[in-house]
């Protein structure tokens, strides 16, 4: 008995002992499953780049890591847009962000080659030059290259860019090997080539006084058509001014551009960096400023200078220019009657007489038509429902509203706009100078109102500076308006003419007839000067006399 008892105690603890090792084991093979696990959360990790320059994604670098070089080219980088400029035709062939290593370009080519657009474009341009040198090497004159061989010769017309460090100093050396690759070329208008742009979008934001340092390394490869440029757009005081341009880039070697941007004195502006290869105007049909051919963009760089460093810059290289904040059109407009005594401010042409300030200007063109509305095209016809409201006799100078109406009248010079070229002498801006006479006989019981506009015709858009002028009390005599346009651009002409509205400027806000104008308004004695006005001079100018009014466009 005792025996027994003994035997079932021990077949207890080995049940037991039995479980403990189960357990233990289980635990184990938990405690493994959790190591590996644990493992591999450990090999899990993500990356995330870094973009420490002003702008985003300067050197085209950003959004590269994740992809292979058949995702070439990158079509929408980070931090650029690009687009057909200002409505030309669409290019067809692929443009974005490239690796320039060997192995990445012969991808690219390929993948370029693969459409029929490009290939096509390169067989119109070079297959007469590849049967001709393959006959050369063969000692063949009758021989027929393969496509392939065709091809092969196709890649060394069109090359790789290679990096910019090959152009570099030695302690300015490139470290990325991406560029953006921007392509024109377009089947329906073969020889032309289209016009696009990539346009950064990052804004820099510029307190009042401040410089900052642009520069972009360029090489282009330009079939037909003026070359690559580079824009920079700016706001200031909430007005948009007119784009800065370096055209007409055609290096066929990376070449770096500077640009020096100086803040005005007195505004807060902001500005953006865009790149382009020709310029659409307005009409796909407007061909005269498309470019066929690629341009390679890479490392651009902004930075913000002192004045130090400014000054130690070579200004002289015809690579490096320098731009105000203000440096478009300057505009005054003014009331005053002494406009004569302020001469001394201005620096006449010489095909002027001595002493002879004005010249009558026998081409000018006065022509009046309703106001358009800004939205809707309406005009204070479709308001009032009242028609034969308005016209002007250009004999007379006088329009006369005989009914409530909106009406402006357009100065030109004859069929064409009013021009200001660029300045030929140092330290000095060409202005254009317009002076004419003008008399407000408007209903006192309707709308007085009259401004005089400028209008900025420049790059194919038109910008309206409103309000330079008014003009808004009745009278029976003459008031005179005096309307200076300076251009500060070093190699730009610009263009403009003059608004002269009466009325209110925008009709869609007016419910009631009685808000329009009525009357007659008289223009008379238009007169033109030219001439050179030196910065030391403008400045107490403006400073000196309030009456003359100044902003820039």
């Amino acid at each position: 008995m005792t025996k027994k008892r003994l035997s079932s105690k021990l077949k207890s603890i080995i049940a037991i002992l039995s479980v403990l090792c189960l357990f233990c084991t289980c635990a184990f093979f938990a405690a493994c499953g959790a190591a590996n696990e644990q493992e591999t959360v450990e090999k899990t990790y993500s990356y995330t780049e870094q973009d420490t320059d002003v702008i985003s994604n300067a050197k085209f670098a950003l959004g590269t890591y994740n992809k292979t070089f058949s995702d070439m080219p990158i079509s929408s980088p980070s931090g650029w847009t690009r687009a057909v400029d200002n409505s030309a035709v669409s290019s067809n062939v692929d443009s974005g962000v490239i690796s320039t290593a060997d192995e990445a370009w012969t991808k690219v080519f390929d993948k370029l080659y693969s459409d029929s657009d490009f290939s096509g474009f390169l067989k119109n341009k070079f297959e007469d030059q590849a049967i001709a040198h393959y006959r050369t090497e063969k000692g063949d004159p009758e021989y027929t290259p393969t496509d392939d061989e065709k091809k092969d010769f196709y890649k060394t017309e069109f090359t790789n860019p290679s990096t910019r460090a090959e152009a570099a100093d030695a302690d300015d050396q490139a470290t990325e090997s991406f560029v953006y690759m921007l392509n024109n070329y377009s089947t329906s208008l073969y020889g032309l080539g289209s016009a696009q742009r990539i346009r950064s979008g990052s804004t820099v934001s510029v307190k009042k006084g401040e410089i900052y340092e642009i520069s972009v390394w360029v090489k282009t490869l330009i079939f037909n058509g003026e070359g690559a440029n580079i824009r920079i757009a700016n706001v200031v005081n909430g007005n948009s001014q007119a784009e800065f341009r370096v055209n007409g880039i055609k290096d066929t070697a990376w070449t770096k551009y500077t640009v020096y941007f100086v803040a005005s004195a007195d505004y807060d502006c902001t500005f953006t960096v865009m790149l382009g290869l020709g310029y659409g105007n307005g009409d796909a049909n407007a061909t005269q400023d498309y470019v066929e051919g690629t341009v390679f963009f890479d490392d651009v760089s902004v930075n913000k200078i002192d004045e130090t460093a400014l000054a130690a810059a070579t200004i002289a290289d015809d690579k490096t220019v320098v731009i105000g904040a203000k440096d478009t059109l300057d505009v005054i407009s003014t009331a005053v009657r002494d406009v004569e005594g302020k001469g001394d401010a201005f620096k006449l042409d010489a095909n002027f007489a001595t002493g002879t300030f004005f010249t009558d200007l026998a081409a000018a063109s006065v022509s009046g038509a309703l106001t358009v509305s800004n939205a809707g095209g309406l005009t204070s016809e479709d308001i009032t429902g009242e028609t034969g409201t308005a016209s002007f006799d250009a004999a007379t100078g006088v329009a006369t509203l005989s009914k409530n109406a909106a009406y402006t009248l357009t100065i030109k010079d004859g069929a064409s706009n009013f021009s200001v070229n660029t300045a030929d002498e140092d330290n000095y801006e060409k202005f254009t100078l317009i002076s004419f006479k003008i008399k407000n006989g408007l209903n006192k019981l309707g709308s007085t109102d009259i401004a005089v506009d400028v209008i900025d015709a420049f790059g194919g858009a038109e910008t309206k500076r409103a309000a330079q002028a008014t003009f808004s009390t009745p009278s029976d005599d003459f008031e005179l308006c005096n309307i200076f346009v300076r251009n500060n651009f070093k190699n730009e002409n610009r263009e403009f003419y003059i608004n002269i509205v009466i009325g209110p400027a925008d009709v869609k806000n007016v419910s009631a007839a009685s808000d329009f104008a009525k009357g007659t308004v008289t223009i008379s004695d238009i007169k033109k000067a030219e001439g050179y006005i030196s910065s030391e001079q403008y400045a107490p100018l403006k400073a000196d006399d309030p009456r003359y009014k100044l902003y820039s466009f």
